[in-house]
């Protein structure tokens, strides 16, 4: 029985052990940009974000779209985020999501690379023939 709640016990402690050694908190300055093979499918956004330590966060930033004609969109306003488990092979993955009032809520994807320092870089499948590169890169200003 002692077993059982010994592994019970580091179970539950794992994933703030994970939270601990990514040290989110603090003032970030990040980019997402998203190319596309589809001339239409080209976006990106910057967002200057303030993480607490209790997974609440405040941003704001600008989604650009290159191709309409009122191509910067500013956002704003609080969100949370979360560190994902780590897949086979790769750190933990952070999540970071802003609910504005005018573009829904603004999500982005990081992975710690170093101190201060956070990247990623995704291509999903491809969707009738549209294939995306989303490269986003994160650091840490306070």
């Amino acid at each position: 029985m002692r077993i059982l709640l010994a592994m019970a016990m580091i179970a539950l402690t794992a994933p703030l052990a994970t939270a601990q050694q990514v040290n989110v908190a603090g003032r970030w300055y990040c980019t997402v940009n998203a190319r596309s093979n589809q001339p239409d499918g080209n976006y990106g956004l910057e967002a200057e974000i303030q993480v607490s330590p209790n997974g609440t966060l405040q941003g704001r930033g600008n989604v650009f779209f290159p191709n309409l004609r009122n191509s910067v969109q500013p956002f704003q306003g609080p969100g949370d985020w979360t560190i994902l488990p780590p897949e086979p092979g790769l750190s933990a993955l952070v999540k970071f999501r802003v609910h504005t009032n005018t573009h829904g809520i603004v999500v982005w994807f990081a992975r710690p690379t170093g101190p201060g320092q956070m990247y990623n870089r995704f291509t999903p499948p491809p969707q009738n023939g549209r294939q995306v590169d989303i490269e986003t890169q994160c650091g840490k200003t306070g």
